[in-house]
């Protein structure tokens, strides 16, 4: 987990001693092995990111799996869910008028559109912001999400993250 401002860079230092301040998930559950690029603008609606993931051959989440060779749901959800959340970070925290403001996913449509191992590949990402709408303090950002593995789409979708007050929270 570290600082917020190594990551982003100094105009993120004030979340860095804030302790409800989300970051990525770590250890095995970080699903977001780099990132490749931003497309950054001063309208949060006309951003992307393409990430990578390098799925572990032996990945803990295959081990318990009732098909081995399927990655599970909840992970491949996860995967399409970690660039929304870090692009809407990157683009939206410094906008947010209070100084520790709460950030979770909302909701998340996905299809799976190529059923193949994935164990030992590398999973591209590319999200693309789609809008974003403010209510008062309280900020909607929703993205569109495409994953690949070379040139074959296997799966993609739409999710949305809020930003809240804590009191609102």
């Amino acid at each position: 987990h570290g600082k917020l401002s190594e990551c982003f860079g100094p105009s993120f230092e004030r979340y860095d001693t804030n302790s409800t301040a989300s970051r990525m998930p770590a250890f095995e559950l970080q699903l977001v092995t780099r990132i490749l690029s931003t497309k950054q603008t001063q309208d949060p609606k006309k951003t992307s990111m393409i990430s990578e993931f390098d799925c572990p051959e032996d990945a803990w989440f295959y081990h318990k799996n009732s098909h081995k060779e399927v990655m599970p749901t909840s992970i491949m959800m996860e995967i399409g869910l970690q660039t929304s959340g870090f692009l809407s970070a990157l683009t939206v925290a410094l906008r947010m008028k209070h100084p520790s403001p709460m950030f979770r996913n909302l909701d998340a449509t996905a299809e799976l559109c190529s059923t193949m191992d994935l164990r030992g590949k590398t999973i591209r990402n590319e999200t693309t912001a789609r809008s974003y709408s403010y209510m008062g303090n309280m900020m909607i950002h929703s993205f569109h999400f495409e994953c690949f593995v070379g040139s074959t789409l296997i799966y993609k979708g739409d999710t949305s993250f809020g930003w809240f007050e804590p009191q609102v929270f």
